[in-house]
């Protein structure tokens, strides 16, 4: 039995494609989640993916927790990164430490724990937390190609390479292919921070539109970064160069919130403008840009990394969005100090 904490679009996605194997599959949600429940329970339909909802997919509102988790081997957290907290705190109870947990939330939080699986693993109980296996899933996987069968590929992150192996053959399908490695570290870093590179790309793509030899320049640049962070934090420098590395950064920087964030920054020259013209949307990557720079912070005091120099593109971001520094002036000393 698989459970999947979130009913959002991607954990809905990865119901849907569960569901699709013919696995029994269970799908809770928060009160945050109830219209896409309420329309996936009377109609069997989810109108944010467009697809059909399976008939061997159970769904669970959020009073209903217990019985969605009862005698799930696998449970999946597909929340928001601020959701990570609360919905460890609810399902903690009802784990007995012979569960597969697995998590495909993206973020980072630097003042409780480094990586959010080590988040979701505090709020275990004791008795039990070492018990219980952990895996992370990352790279480029979009909610609506996942639903709709097209291709899509993942990268499962755990320290027992068989328990991630066994994760890979669960979820796989003709379409979803999957490969496995031992560095959790690697790819929570460039899962959580590729959004906050994707609103730094969009920042040049708008101040320079059209002048994509830029924006390449940048990923570039920003990959390095990624690289050294990697690094210095003890993940594996492949991983950047992978799934959880490149392909996810590549995907988000074609589109979605961060890198139309970074656009209208970098048009506008101005971050509340730019809120205004997305009705004040949540974007991933600024949260994760604050929590990004108090790990480079840690790592600045220990001596390990220097922000100026080695981050300039996650440090500009964190002047523009959080020390309303001038857009057009930052923009230019990021690249002349990364050049």
């Amino acid at each position: 039995m698989i459970t999947i904490l979130g009913a959002g679009a991607i954990g809905t996605a990865f119901a849907v494609h569960l569901g699709k194997s013919g696995e029994p599959i269970r799908l809770w949600g928060t009160k945050y989640d109830e219209n896409n429940i309420n329309e996936m329970i009377n109609e069997r339909r989810c109108s944010i993916l467009d697809v059909n909802i399976p008939s061997n997919l159970d769904i669970f509102y959020e009073n209903e927790l217990e019985k969605a988790i009862n005698e799930s081997q696998f449970i999946l957290f597909a929340v928001s990164s601020k959701g990570i907290i609360p919905v460890s705190k609810m399902a903690a109870p009802y784990l007995t430490g012979k569960e597969i947990v697995l998590s495909v939330v993206k973020g980072l939080h630097v003042n409780n724990n480094f990586t959010l699986l080590d988040l979701i693993k505090e709020y275990i109980p004791v008795t039990i937390r070492d018990k219980i296996a952990y895996v992370k899933i990352g790279g480029p996987i979009k909610a609506n190609v996942l639903a709709d069968k097209s291709y899509a590929h993942g990268i499962f992150a755990c320290r027992d390479l068989d328990i991630a192996r066994k994760c890979c053959y669960l979820f796989k399908s003709n379409n979803f292919i999957c490969e496995v490695t031992d560095d959790i570290i690697g790819v929570e870093i460039c899962s959580a921070l590729k959004n906050s590179y994707s609103i730094v790309i969009g920042l040049y793509e708008g101040y320079l539109p059209g002048i994509y030899s830029t924006s390449a320049a940048v990923m570039s640049g920003v990959i390095q970064e990624l690289r050294k962070l990697t690094n210095v934090c003890g993940g594996k420098e492949e991983t950047v160069f992978g799934l959880a590395g490149i392909g996810d950064l590549y995907l988000t920087m074609l589109s979605g919130r961060n890198v139309t964030f970074g656009k209208l920054i970098g048009k506008y020259g101005d971050v509340e403008s730019a809120r205004q013209k997305m009705q004040n949307a949540t974007v991933e990557g600024s949260d994760t840009c604050f929590e990004g720079m108090k790990l480079v912070s840690k790592l600045e005091k220990s001596g390990a990394i220097e922000r100026t120099k080695d981050v300039p593109f996650l440090n500009g971001l964190h002047d523009i969005l959080f020390e309303k520094k001038d857009v057009q002036e930052t923009l230019k000393s990021m690249w002349k100090t990364w050049t």
